[in-house]
């Protein structure tokens, strides 16, 4: 979880939930994020030019990252897991094909947050089962069993959790 114990108000007003429309780093954040998504969804979408003894290894990571994102951001952004309803509680847009020149005005809506859990689960599950043991400073399959574990305890699934 991203913590701050700083005196910067930006950040504090993140971390509490309590932003007001001035608070310019929720903006860039949310920019930010949107943009390694769209880079993970662009290398997802040109997966094939990638050779075959590195596609899975990649494939693996770019799922791992967006699956990453995807859990920050609808921790930060949105209603937690527990707190309602999560198949009506707004969380954020779920964006799954690469932004281009093309499309970079289509609106997009918030999905559910059981929504973004899903695919949250979907690609880590895919980067478990692509990613190597050992990846030198990238992600590994064990980190991406580790980032699921921490999903499931969101959800409060723990037997899910212990795996």
């Amino acid at each position: 979880e991203v913590f701050w114990d700083g005196t910067f108000v930006a950040p504090d007003q993140i971390f509490y939930k309590e932003m007001l429309i001035t608070n310019d780093q929720a903006r860039q954040t949310w920019l930010d994020a949107y943009a390694a998504i769209n880079i993970c969804n662009t290398v997802l979408a040109n997966i094939d030019l990638v050779s075959d003894d590195r596609k899975e290894r990649v494939e693996g990571e770019a799922k791992f990252v967006r699956a990453l994102v995807y859990f920050e951001l609808v921790r930060v952004y949105a209603r937690a897991w527990n707190d309602g309803d999560p198949t009506e509680n707004p969380g954020v847009p779920l964006v799954l094909d690469p932004t281009t020149i093309d499309n970079v005005t289509a609106k997009t809506i918030r999905n559910p947050v059981s929504e973004i859990y899903t695919q949250v689960i979907s690609d880590l599950d895919d980067a478990v089962t692509l990613l190597p043991e050992v990846n030198g400073f990238f992600a590994t399959k064990y980190a991406a069993h580790a980032i699921l574990s921490r999903v499931y305890l969101m959800q409060q699934d723990y037997a899910k959790a212990l795996l």
